[in-house]
């Protein structure tokens, strides 16, 4: 932009000193660049030196942004926060969530400095905001992170472990901090995995071919939402001829009945 300097006041020569005031008020936020030239009363143009100045008008708030994760992880979380602000950011502050769960409860504010370390297992709140150099404050921002390094747990409830015929059907039950991604099920001796989702049953069948009886033992394992696997467990299934006095067999009630085992219900006996 240019502009003709109507009112300005210099003082008495040989060498004048001259000043101008400008109303910024409607110049927009910024750093800009002046450079003032003029004439003599000769006629003799002069171009004054350069010089920078910044205009802040700034009644706007801050923007922090935070560097994290938002999906459940198995590792330590840092987080980072960054203030962008024209005039400049004078302060960032947080606070942490001090209950594991779903519920928020959350701590006093701290001055953030390069990061925020999260360590221990849970779905963590984290507020935070910032202020400029005006004084122009941030609204509250809020984000979680969510960490599961544990092993998940898994118990197998076995619905049919000794059955008549080719078939059989296992339900079992996992259970994880950040919650079950998928069960993996081998029924050919551990060689092979399948990826059976979050379906908590199981249903196979040996060929036509099979002599019986038959034991066919099946492995489980359980992955939780950070991506880490249980150890397998196994159930041995008992396949038997028609008329083989084949009873069903129910695991889980704490009891070890006359038909079951620690092989076949490892939960009860």
């Amino acid at each position: 932009m240019s502009q003709l300097l109507s009112s300005y006041s210099c003082s008495q020569g040989p060498v004048f000193r001259c000043s101008y005031s400008w109303n910024t008020t409607t110049v927009l936020d910024g750093n800009y660049f002046i450079r003032l030239a003029g004439t003599d009363t000769n006629d003799t143009a002069i171009d004054f030196s350069d010089a920078n100045f910044v205009v802040s008008n700034d009644s706007t708030a801050p923007v922090t942004s935070a560097d994290y994760n938002n999906a459940w992880q198995n590792v330590d979380a840092n987080v980072v926060l960054t203030c962008v602000d024209p005039s400049g950011c004078s302060l960032t502050q947080f606070r942490l969530d001090s209950d594991s769960s779903d519920v928020v409860l959350m701590g006093g504010w701290q001055t953030f400095d390069a990061n925020i370390l999260l360590s221990s297992d849970g779905n963590w709140g984290i507020d935070f905001n910032s202020t400029d150099t005006v004084g122009n404050a941030e609204t509250t921002n809020r984000v979680y992170v969510r960490i599961d390094k544990s092993l998940p747990s898994l118990s197998l409830t076995v619905t049919s472990v000794k059955t008549t015929g080719l078939s059989a059907t296992l339900s079992f039950l996992g259970s994880s901090e950040s919650g079950i991604k998928k069960y993996w099920i081998s029924s050919d001796g551990g060689t092979t995995y399948s990826d059976n989702g979050t379906t908590e049953t199981y249903s196979f069948s040996v060929s036509s071919a099979t002599q019986l009886p038959h034991t066919r033992r099946v492995y489980i394992k359980a992955m939780n939402n950070a991506d880490i696997n249980t150890a397998a467990q196994s159930v041995d299934v008992l396949f038997e001829p028609a008329g083989g006095g084949s009873t069903s067999v129910s695991c889980g009630n704490n009891i070890c009945e006359v038909d079951e085992n620690a092989s076949v219900c490892p939960l009860d006996c």
